[in-house]
């Protein structure tokens, strides 16, 4: 898994090479502004930022965790579809919290400077998180049980406390996170975050791969 991790990373930083400035890679502040300024003239110029789509990549050994953030990662999403060595997933079998060696992750995401990503987490690491993450965190692509129902959707009391740690809620696209019709539960969803906590803790999580 870690070697699939760095070999997807290092096709990334091939990429924007071979771009020859018309890609960013996005490993801090003064790359995304940088991108920013570029696009001002130029919106063909895009940004990339990697991340990783549940920590088991990690195989469970913390020192991995430098190695991706040397690779460029800058965001991590605890768990996946299944629970793994960090904790429970939304969609797994224990629905559990963070584990010893989840909060070990979860602090050295803070201290590196990687973004913390819920999307797909159990409610229980979404506690977990918010109680012990000294940053903001984000939650990808997802949507909210007030238009749909679902396992892996928040609740006005974690949207709420997202909204106070001065997070981010990404609204996805598509029927298992909105419902169906998509576009109508779409724009429901953003503004249901709108109206609870505010319009600045909403952004685009399609999830379009």
């Amino acid at each position: 898994l870690m070697n699939r991790t760095i070999s997807q990373s290092e096709d990334l930083a091939d990429f924007v090479e071979k771009e020859n400035g018309k890609a960013i890679f996005i490993k801090s502040r003064s790359d995304f502004e940088k991108l920013i300024k570029a696009r001002k003239s130029d919106k063909n110029v895009i940004g990339a930022m990697l991340g990783i789509e549940g920590a088991h990549a990690l195989e469970g050994d913390i020192e991995n965790l430098d190695l991706v953030y040397a690779a460029g990662v800058r965001m991590i999403g605890p768990t996946h579809f299944f629970d793994n060595e960090l904790g429970g997933s939304a969609h797994g079998e224990n629905l559990g919290g963070l584990t010893d060696f989840g909060k070990e992750v979860i602090r050295k995401m803070n201290e590196l400077g990687i973004f913390v990503d819920l999307a797909h987490c159990s409610p229980a690491i979404v506690e977990d998180v918010l109680n012990i993450s000294t940053e903001p965190v984000m939650v990808s692509h997802t949507g909210v049980k007030a238009v749909l129902n679902s396992q892996r959707n928040l609740s006005d009391r974690q949207i709420k406390k997202i909204a106070a740690n001065e997070g981010i809620i990404g609204i996805a696209f598509f029927d298992m996170a909105v419902g169906e019709p998509e576009l109508p539960n779409i724009v429901d969803s953003i503004r249901h975050i709108r109206d609870l906590v505010g319009i600045q803790y909403v952004a685009l999580g399609s999830d379009y791969d």
